[in-house]
């Protein structure tokens, strides 16, 4: 493409490149997480959002409010307050939309195996169809060859 040809829009993205590197552009990065400090060991921290279903499922997976009446430590670095003084969250064990929640390390263990299992069973699950597919394209067409065995993964 020439300078004669390019598109006004073309003309409107290099002037905005000019005035960026004559600014210096700042590159992007994402927003900082809102770290947990001063945890109680032996417990996985979790902010969550404040939504009463939410908070309903956290509860029966084991997860624990994280207050002073339940004995669990942990609080944010945030500032609670806005610059005008206005409250952003109750305490420190709040922030905006969520509430600090822990979960005992055991029941964190357990939750990973579950969820590995889970993994595993659906990636067998997949690859036995997706073999009985191209088994059934060499083969003759029609039904696919029952598999028999299992698949093993490392």
């Amino acid at each position: 493409m020439t300078e004669t040809t390019k598109s006004t829009k073309d003309k409107k993205v290099e002037k905005s490149i000019k005035l960026a590197d004559k600014k210096g552009r700042t590159p992007w990065k994402p927003a900082s997480l809102l770290t947990v400090r001063n945890k109680t060991s032996g417990f996985r921290y979790r902010w969550c959002t404040n939504d009463s279903d939410n908070l309903r499922r956290k509860e029966e997976e084991g997860w624990e409010y994280v207050t002073s009446t339940s004995g669990l430590k942990g609080d944010h670095d945030r500032p609670i307050n806005t610059t005008d003084g206005a409250p952003l969250c109750k305490d420190d064990t709040q922030y905006r939309e969520s509430t600090l929640m822990a979960l005992p390390e055991e029941r964190g263990l357990a939750r990973d195996e579950y969820q590995e299992q889970r993994v595993r069973e659906q990636s067998h699950e997949r690859m036995k169809g997706e073999l009985e597919r191209e088994i059934g394209k060499i083969g003759s067409p029609g039904k696919a060859p029952p598999l028999h065995g299992g698949i093993t993964f490392d």
